[in-house]
């Protein structure tokens, strides 16, 4: 049987076909204008439908959002009194970069004031670890779920997905850069 499962969410989320699962926590990393056909035109719109997958009574952890979609989150998680956490706390810190892998310095929990370069390159991965590394916190708050602190490290330092950002030293001094959706 399955311990723990990490259910991401197709589309959106109101109408997503996982908004069937009944979660622990809920995660909403970032929100922009994409897929405007069929999620709506503004971030706000985009927001409500994200929110979608808020349940009544069940924490949120959000990354850094744009006023106009945080307001609509925040409403959203007011209605279904659901708890929200944010994935970037105000004494987290960024380093800098490391061949393209954002480096994190958490201000809580397990890894609190280590500096952690992140196994996935480009600077937006810094939120979506916190985001990551705060529900883990949430998670580890509330019951008996567990994950020991080399365990996270070992999640946020390796992790890998070929063709996304990939760099590949070519011959003749010449780097292919691999970017697939």
């Amino acid at each position: 049987s399955t311990e723990v499962a990490v259910i991401e969410v197709g589309l959106g989320g109101r109408f997503d076909s996982t908004n069937v699962i009944v979660p622990a926590v809920t995660a909403i990393t970032s929100i922009a204008l994409d897929h405007e056909a069929m999620l709506g035109r503004t971030r706000a719109a985009i927001a409500f439908e994200k929110a979608g997958i808020l349940k009544p009574g069940t924490p949120v952890v959000v990354g850094p959002l744009a006023p106009d979609a945080d307001a609509v989150v925040r409403a959203v998680a007011r209605d279904m009194q659901a708890e929200v956490i944010d994935g970037r706390r105000r004494d987290d810190r960024d380093l800098d970069a490391t061949d393209g892998h954002a480096r994190v310095v958490p201000s809580t929990g397990p890894l609190a004031g280590e500096a952690i370069t992140l196994g996935l390159a480009g600077a937006h991965q810094a939120d979506n670890a916190l985001v990551a590394y705060r529900v883990l916190e949430h998670l580890a708050s509330r019951g008996p779920f567990h994950l020991p602190a080399a365990a996270i490290r070992s999640g946020l330092t390796s992790a890998l997905w070929p063709g996304r950002l990939e760099v590949r030293p070519l011959y003749a001094g010449r780097t292919l850069i691999l970017d697939a959706a």
